[in-house]
């Protein structure tokens, strides 16, 4: 069970992180204001181009993440291999 106290805790950090966040929106804004730039946050995407990315989705991407998986691996049972080297060198344990 949650104390009181631990709850008005939990509850002013949650505010505190919501007002955070308000300000860095607002500040954002601001900063693309001054320049004359509009904010990106506010540029709505353009449904055509939604559409067109859809529709012609990369299929060697899609039908090669096995083969980028065993490289991810081969990778790291090499940086492995080499660490162990250099803590066997250093005397590491």
């Amino acid at each position: 069970m949650v104390q009181v106290g631990e709850k008005r805790k939990e509850d002013a950090s949650n505010r505190v992180r919501y007002l955070l966040c308000v300000d860095e929106i607002k500040r954002e804004r601001e900063f693309y204001r001054m320049r004359g730039l509009p904010c990106p946050k506010d540029i709505p995407p353009n449904a055509g181009e939604l559409e067109e990315e859809k529709s012609t989705p990369d299929q060697h991407a899609e039908s090669d993440y096995h083969r980028q998986d065993e490289q991810v691996s081969n990778y790291m049972m090499l940086v492995d291999v080499v660490v162990t080297h250099l803590e066997l060198k250093l005397g590491v344990s």
